[in-house]
């Protein structure tokens, strides 16, 4: 993607330690604004962008296999997004 990421963190959310395996990160969400989507890097060749409405969005994030309280807080995230744009 091409675009410009917000100056300011959207919101915050938890999200399980990847490195110790132990304990909680916090981590700042941003809006980023496509201006142009180009194909995944080298590197990326896993990556399959796809957009989706906001409520598959909450869908996808929850089927990621995260324990309830992680999806909680992306489908949080998510919903926050919504109304910053719509407002």
């Amino acid at each position: 993607m091409e675009g410009d990421v917000a100056a300011t963190p959207l919101t915050r959310y938890r999200y399980p330690a990847t490195r110790s395996g132990e304990g909680e990160s916090f981590v700042a969400a941003y809006l980023f604004h496509v201006r142009q989507q180009v194909a995944p890097g080298e590197g990326e060749t896993r990556r399959e962008p796809t957009w989706v409405d906001p409520d598959e969005a909450i869908r996808l994030l929850a089927a990621g296999g995260q324990e309830r309280e992680y999806a909680e807080e992306h489908a949080r995230v998510v919903r926050e997004a919504v109304a910053a744009l719509a407002g």
